[in-house]
Parts: structure tokens; C-alpha cells; sequence
């Protein structure tokens, strides 16, 4: 097993101020998930599921590394930073929505930034697939340089077309996605996109798609110690596998990507 889930279960049990008897507790025994921490025992896909959200984790919930500003207002841009760290996408869309908000002389970059948080609050707040789409597209569309901004454009994109259980439009967005992200050196925002891309093949209910793009993200992650992705890109991983385990086909179709012990031993 990588040691990288232990380290960071616990790494992220120490930040919640939470004890391992209080994070196992109905989850696992208490000297099993030390064991786990250690390195030394393998989670099943039941902890691993138990574990993360007990630990906050919640799958369509994921914070940048980096965020975007907007505008020239700092004190506009740390409100944004605030909220966006807080996972409050309603205040997020209150202040980007407000009428001072807006500034006439924003730069491309910061234009697709407003509109890039825009597209995220219609999907996390009102699930509004149409609204989301529409900002997205504008972000994407009002500055011609490629970043990694307009990789994650492209990624949310494909998660709105996810959840429409839209796989053609899946497809596409994150074929979009990975020709910008081909081009960038890599960051932690860059690797996100592997997982938004996990993320949406998930929701459009296409497991072999979503285990490739999770476990691509997972290496990464891994290798340069973010922690946030590896919690979140296991806990996607191992929804993948219990989601499939009552359907053969689809059982043997996710192991020709991976299995459970291949995605631990890496």
C-alpha cells in the first residue's frame, strides 16, 4: 500500500481536532485505524468510505489549491478566497452577484474567473445545469490564453454535462480539458482537473472512464503530497468499486483499469 492514505488520514484527523477513537468510532476499530495511519493495514472500500466523510469529505465539494482573483478589489478578492474556502458557494454567488461586485475594467483572466465561479455557484447552490453551462462557456470563451483556469473550465463543464447524464458531452469537455492541461507544467489546480474529470465520468454513470481519470489524478496527488486530492480521489475510487460490485459486467470492465489492491499499491 502507498503510505500516502495513512499519512494523510491522519494528517487531516489532526486538523479537525478529532481523536482516533472519535474517528473510528461505528467505523472500525480504534487500533485498525491507527494500523491504517501507520501504513501498516490496508483499508477496505467500507473505511475508506466511513473515513472520508466523517472527515468532511464530500465528493462534488472540492477546494482549489489556488484560487482565482477577481477584479482589482482586494478586499472583494479575500472575500471571495474566504467564502470559497468555507465551501459557502450561496455567499460566493451573493457577491459576485452584488452590484459593486462587477468591474468594467476587469482583464481577461479576471473576467474568466468571475464567470469561472459564477458557472461552479449555479451548479452547487441550485444545481441549475442550463445557468452553470452558460457561465462556463463565458469564461472559457472571454480570454483566448490557456491556463489552468480554462482547464478547470472545461472539466466543470464536463461535470455539468455529468450530472445531465450527458456522456457524449462528458466526453468532449474533458477531451477539451486534457488538450489545455497537455500544454501546462504541473500544479495542483492542473491535477484537480484529472478529478473533476473522475467526477463527471462518475455521475454519467461510466465507471471505467472515471476510475482512469481518478487514478491518474491519484498519482499525482500522491506523488507531490496533496493530500485534499488523495482523500477525495480515493473516496471517489472506492464509491466507483462499491457502485459496480453488484454488477458483474461492470465489475470486470473496472478491473481491466484497476482493482482495489492496485489502486492501494502504487
Amino acid at each position: 500500500m502507498h503510505p500516502e492514505i495513512g499519512s494523510v488520514i491522519r494528517t487531516t484527523r489532526d486538523a479537525h481536532g478529532q481523536s482516533v477513537d472519535e474517528l473510528a468510532a461505528g467505523i472500525c476499530p480504534p487500533d485498525q485505524l491507527s494500523a491504517i495511519e501507520a501504513g501498516a493495514v490496508v483499508p477496505n472500500i467500507a473505511t475508506i468510505i466511513g473515513v472520508s466523510q466523517r472527515l468532511g469529505v464530500r465528493l462534488n465539494h472540492f477546494a482549489l489549491a489556488e484560487q482565482y482573483p477577481v477584479g482589482r478589489s482586494q478586499r472583494h478578492n479575500t472575500q471571495l478566497a474566504s467564502s470559497l474556502a468555507d465551501g459557502d458557494y450561496l455567499a460566493v454567488k451573493r457577491l459576485l452577484n452584488s452590484p459593486d461586485y462587477a468591474d468594467a475594467n476587469m482583464n481577461d483572466a479576471q473576467a474568466q474567473a468571475y464567470y469561472f465561479y459564477l458557472g461552479v455557484a449555479d451548479l452547487m447552490v441550485d444545481a441549475n445545469l442550463d445557468g452553470a453551462r452558460y457561465n462556463l462557456h463565458m469564461a472559457i470563451n472571454v480570454n483566448p490564453q490557456r491556463s489552468s483556469l480554462t482547464a478547470l473550465c472545461y472539466a466543470y463543464t464536463a461535470l455539468v454535462a455529468g450530472q445531465g447524464r450527458k456522456v457524449a458531452a462528458v466526453t468532449a469537455a474533458t477531451a477539451a480539458a486534457m488538450k489545455v492541461v497537455h500544454t501546462l507544467p504541473f500544479s495542483a489546480n492542473v491535477n484537480a482537473t484529472n478529478y473533476l474529470c473522475a467526477l463527471a465520468y462518475f455521475y454519467a454513470h461510466d465507471a471505467v472512464h472515471a476510475a482512469q481519470f481518478a487514478v491518474a489524478g491519484l498519482r499525482a496527488a500522491a506523488a507531490h503530497h496533496d493530500r485534499t486530492l488523495v482523500l477525495h480521489a480515493y473516496s471517489l475510487l472506492a464509491q466507483l468499486v462499491r457502485n459496480t460490485a453488484s454488477n458483474p459486467h461492470d465489475l470486470i470492465a473496472l478491473g481491466g483499469v484497476t482493482d482495489w489492491t492496485t489502486i492501494m499499491d502504487f
